[in-house]
């Protein structure tokens, strides 16, 4: 069975296999006795009962690249069938435009960020130190990125690197396997009983109570007797996320009412960390990019120049978002009836924002394919929902608000790695040989973890 339809681990084969029939039999009945009004709805391939398009994003190729494939024959405004859910899928920048709204933000306002910059600082030199003590053997780089970043959101989010950091970053990652992909149970919403049938609903209560106790005891911490935050040095801390949910809990300056499940809901699942694995990937593919970066990065640092103002690290960080955004598909609803290109959007449609396939519009990009970070050289186009040519992000008030905290993490992280290491790839391996594939869920990782061997350049006590 294709990856991207989920089933927990362990679903047997053989069963899905018996039970499939007699499913359609049942579920065939309404569907195709069901009439549809003939509206202006926008083109899309041909449908099947009851499955309608599902049959076209199976196989080997990954949804998001199947979904752009056919977007190049049916049109930059698309209409799919998944299962009973009918899907809009926007491939082009005009067209998403015409979704954008004006977007807002309070708990990761960039004063805010910039407030988390001490703790950025702390665990990217934690990062560095660590690779430099495994010597010039191979490392799995994937593995320590994706530890720095889940400190930097654990300290800036409780004020604490969180003690189960290591079950947590599992449960996380469990979250985006079971929720990546098009199960089952959301295809086929009328059916409730799908999601007992295939254990989806089983596995997702698992990881809730993995997570709840996790930040249950987080939350009783902050709002314990002895916590003091006045950010005045040792007998005092600094505010982070979880204060502010508190003071606002207790306030009368928000509407909504917050509660204790509210304060666990600060937690965010990270994708500056599938960022930066994609460009050290994309550097380590293309030797000319990684020797350019390096060299800004050794001058500008010797001249003690602020990393805002590193302008090939920038452009780095944007070719790899448009070649790699890490949700390729930004998920939406149509919150009533309108109209998109001239096209019927009927209320309570699923839409699909296809980040990916607007990142390599031929008709935006030369050579798309290409990983050129000079097309951004001089130019004004930028990843914060505004240019919607790169919308790796999404746009308007559905924005992600993490995005300045995110990006922070990824120039200041990226760009001490490359200073003070050159890399190299384990023996018998070369740039043209590597593997870049992909996986398929709610943030679009590389298959295969990146492993590279760090050669110390620049001693730390030049920096």
């Amino acid at each position: 069975m294709a990856n991207w339809l989920s089933f927990p681990a362990g679903f047997p084969e053989s069963l899905s296999t018996l039970l499939l029939p007699a499913f359609l039999l049942v579920v065939s009945i309404p569907f195709l006795l069901r009439r549809s009004r003939r509206q202006n709805l926008p083109p899309g391939p041909p449908t099947l009962p009851l499955i309608g398009n599902l049959h076209q994003l199976a196989g080997p190729t990954l949804p998001h690249r199947s979904i752009t494939n056919l977007a190049q024959k049916y049109g930059p405004i698309m209409r799919l069938q998944l299962g009973q859910c009918l899907a809009v899928v926007i491939s082009s920048p005009d067209a998403a435009k015409e979704l954008r709204k004006i977007c807002v933000s309070e708990l990761l306002s960039a004063k805010r960020v910039a407030s988390f910059r001490p703790i950025r600082e702390q665990e990217v030199w934690d990062l560095v130190v660590s690779i430099s003590k495994n010597g010039a053997v191979a490392i799995n780089l994937s593995e320590r990125i994706f530890l720095a970043t889940n400190n930097v959101t654990s300290r800036s989010a409780f004020g604490m690197r969180c003690r189960d950091g290591g079950e947590f970053l599992s449960l996380l990652h469990q979250v985006i396997q079971v929720g990546g992909g098009f199960n089952l149970p959301d295809l086929f919403p009328s059916f409730r009983f799908l999601r007992h049938v295939t254990g989806i609903q089983a596995a997702l209560e698992r990881i809730h109570v993995g997570i709840d106790r996790i930040l249950e005891d987080i939350v009783k911490q902050h709002l314990g007797p002895g916590r003091v935050v006045d950010g005045s040095g040792p007998g005092g801390r600094e505010e982070d996320l979880l204060d502010v949910l508190i003071k606002l809990q207790g306030s009368d300056e928000t509407e909504l009412k917050l509660t204790t499940n509210h304060l666990k809901a600060v937690t965010m699942v990270e994708t500056s960390a599938t960022t930066m694995e994609w460009a050290m990937a994309e550097l380590m593919k293309n030797p000319r990019v990684m020797e350019k970066a390096q060299a800004e990065l050794r001058r500008a640092f010797n001249r003690k120049t602020r990393i805002e103002d590193l302008s090939y690290l920038r452009s780095v960080v944007k070719e790899t978002l448009r070649m790699h955004p890490p949700g390729p598909l930004l998920p939406r609803e149509s919150v009533e009836a309108c109209e998109v290109g001239g096209y019927h959007i009927p209320a309570k449609a699923k839409i699909l924002i296809n980040a990916y396939a607007i990142g390599r519009d031929p008709e935006t990009w030369v050579d798309p394919d290409c990983f050129r970070p000079e097309r951004f050289e001089g130019s004004v186009v930028d990843f914060r929902g505004t240019n919607f040519e790169l919308i790796p992000f999404g746009g308007g008030r559905r924005i992600c608000p993490g995005i300045s905290f995110a990006t922070a993490n990824i120039d200041l992280a990226l760009a001490q790695m490359l200073y003070h290491f050159d890399w190299k790839f384990p023996e018998g391996m070369t740039h043209e040989e590597m593997d870049m594939s992909e996986i398929f869920g709610i943030t679009a990782r590389k298959k295969h973890n990146l492993h590279l061997v760090p050669v110390l350049r620049i001693p730390f006590s030049n920096c």
